[in-house]
């Protein structure tokens, strides 16, 4: 929830007011996406996690590169003890990541798998070592900045 003062906002579809301040109602994806943007301490995080030096360099690139998408939101988020990095294209979470010691597990989900560019079969067409889940995503080990490079470049094509 974001507060503002009412003369620093205009009333709209979605904005309730209150004594004297705004309320910006928003949906729960927004609001995940501005707890993430605001804690910068979970890039961090997340970034200490990472053992390896060369997953450390794909971390670094694959952060500032889906940082800079327009197609989508990125932010890192949690789901119990597991920390993830979404991306979000509106209320789909097409893609994942998920930093562990060795390697960055990227996830293509359900959402993006049903597209024709990203199917099941383009997917594995282009990483062979891609891994199906039991919750029918495909996962992908990014363990160095060559594979960070190369899987940005896929998703970007």
């Amino acid at each position: 929830m974001i507060h503002c003062h009412v003369s620093d906002v205009q009333l709209g579809q979605g904005v309730t007011q209150g004594q004297g301040n705004v309320i910006i109602v928003s949906s729960q994806l927004e609001v995940s996406v501005l707890a993430g943007a605001n804690n910068q301490n979970l890039y961090r995080e997340y970034y200490e996690l990472i053992q390896s030096s060369e997953a450390k360099e794909a971390y670094n690139y694959l952060v500032g590169w889906a940082a800079s998408l327009r197609s989508h939101d990125f932010f890192p988020g949690s789901h119990g003890v597991i920390k993830d990095f979404r991306f979000m294209r509106g209320a789909d979470w097409d893609f994942a990541f998920i930093p562990n010691q060795k390697w960055l597990l990227f996830y293509f989900r359900k959402p993006c798998l049903n597209s024709e560019k990203f199917s099941k079969t383009r997917v594995l067409e282009s990483f062979p070592n891609a891994t199906e889940n039991n919750a029918g995503e495909l996962t992908i080990r990014v363990s160095t900045l060559e594979m960070a490079v190369r899987l940005a470049a896929y998703i970007d094509s």
